[in-house]
């Protein structure tokens, strides 16, 4: 068992079995790169009022994000309307043009500020509320906002995943901003981001239980890793005996994240659809984010739960996509999206992104193609498919490259191009997505006053 004379964040982290996000602490042992200087906390924004009635039908909610943006130019239809054309990048999804609402002119200033570009782009990409250098505040992310609110609908109140292992390609560390605003998508609460699952074998199995995996195998399975939280916890009351009371308090939030996950493990297992199969060992990126796909699929089918967030990579992902695709070899994605003019990297990171919105593609299928009582899974399910950047060469994060699918149970009207000029924030783009699940919301992050206008109904 790990000690807490040595125990650090990247520790606990391998220690729990799975991906636990401990904050950051200023009274106790860090790693170097990860310790934020102390200043004073900024003030949080108030809290949201928020209300939910059950729909008459079981409506899903997906979020696929995808980092460095694309290629300006190449992203955005040119017309307006039902009868728009599908730009280059977006050429893949033609099979389900009725099925789109692309959304143009999204903005989330909110992560502007100095340094650290790619990092307050990622940590405001759900949250739409600018990121603190010295305390780790962001904002509940939406699909935390759902997920709490429909929580006790279905097993797990929530699914995050990610196709990247903890640092594939990079390091996601940026400076003195340390690792988890980079790191994560999604955010509980404003000091506490929720694990990210990259292994699909460990998803089935959260999803599905012992009907994933032969019983006395998922037994076993269930004990270590209890035993393994358990080893975490004891470590954490040692730890509080030398912290401080913000210590203390970011520990405790920690501890119910915690506690969280033993619940999940002790619930009753879903069954798994016929035909169901457990992913193998030894995946690759591309196979593991199709792996990710259908799990998504599967988790939404057998009504596991109804909110899910799928992140492909992370904020500085480096990844080298010369494993799979044309691309010039030893350059990774971020460094192509910072291509300066280069007409080599420009092809190369449109053609990365062309790859992603074949992904997209692939998942909207897979709901498509399942029959429910009242229509397709993709007729019930809103999946909003966005990067944190247009483009990562300029670091902006106005005109946004958003695409939204699917017909939320009748309350999104897809098939058409809406284009707003004003730069309308984010945050009103996840006022509207919550109404489409039965959550209603006074606001959302720092910017979100209301719905979009045009976009439900």
């Amino acid at each position: 068992m790990t000690t807490t004379k040595t125990l650090s964040r990247r520790a606990l982290l391998r220690g729990a079995g799975v991906s636990l996000a401990l904050p950051v602490l200023e009274s106790l042992g860090c790693d170097e790169r990860e310790r934020m200087p102390v200043a004073p906390a900024p003030p949080v924004c108030p809290p949201m009022r928020v209300e939910y009635r059950p729909t008459a039908t079981r409506r899903r909610l997906v979020f696929f994000h995808v980092p460095n943006g694309f290629v300006r130019g190449r992203w955005t239809p040119a017309s307006e309307g039902a009868g728009f054309a599908l730009s280059p990048t977006l050429a893949p999804l033609e099979p389900h043009r009725s099925e789109l609402l692309v959304v143009s002119g999204l903005s989330n200033q909110v992560t502007y500020g100095t340094g650290a570009f790619h990092t307050r782009a990622m940590a405001g990409a759900l949250t739409c509320v600018p990121v603190d250098k010295h305390h780790v505040r962001v904002g509940v992310s939406v699909d935390q906002v759902a997920a709490q609110a429909l929580s006790g609908a279905t097993r797990l109140p929530s699914l995050e995943l990610s196709s990247a292992a903890e640092h594939e390609g990079a390091v996601s560390c940026d400076g003195d901003w340390g690792c988890v605003y980079g790191d994560h998508l999604s955010w509980a609460a404003p000091d506490r981001p929720v694990p990210r699952d990259s292994d699909p074998r460990r998803v089935f199995d959260r999803v599905f239980g012992a009907g994933g995996v032969a019983g006395e195998a998922f037994a076993r399975r269930q004990r270590l890793r209890r035993s393994l939280l358990d080893n975490v916890l004891d470590d954490l009351q040692a730890m509080n005996a030398r912290a401080s009371a913000g210590d203390r308090r970011r520990l405790d939030a920690y501890t119910t994240s915690i506690r969280e996950l033993e619940r999940q493990l002790e619930r009753m297992a879903t069954a798994a659809p016929a035909g169901a199969a457990r992913p193998g060992e030894g995946l690759g990126l591309a196979e593991r984010l199709q792996a990710m796909i259908d799990l998504t699929t599967l988790a939404l089918q057998s009504d596991a739960t109804r909110v899910v967030s799928l992140m492909h990579g992370y904020a500085l992902f480096a990844y080298d996509y010369s494993e799979f695709l044309p691309v010039p070899r030893g350059q990774g994605h971020h460094g192509l999206s910072h291509h300066a003019g280069d007409p080599v990297k420009i092809e190369a990171q449109h053609r990365i992104g062309v790859w992603e919105v074949e992904q997209l593609a692939r998942l909207l299928g897979r709901l498509r193609a399942v029959e429910e009582p009242d229509g397709t899974l993709l007729d019930n399910t809103v999946v909003c498919f966005l990067s944190d950047l247009h483009a990562g060469n300029d670091h902006v994060s106005l005109d946004l490259p958003v695409v939204l699918a699917g017909r939320g149970g009748g309350a999104l009207r897809p098939g058409r191009h809406l284009r707003f000029t004003a730069q309308e924030p984010l945050a009103d783009l996840y006022v509207s997505l919550l109404a489409t699940v039965g959550v209603t919301v006074d606001r959302f992050g720092a910017t979100g006053s209301g719905a979009l206008p045009g976009l439900l109904g």
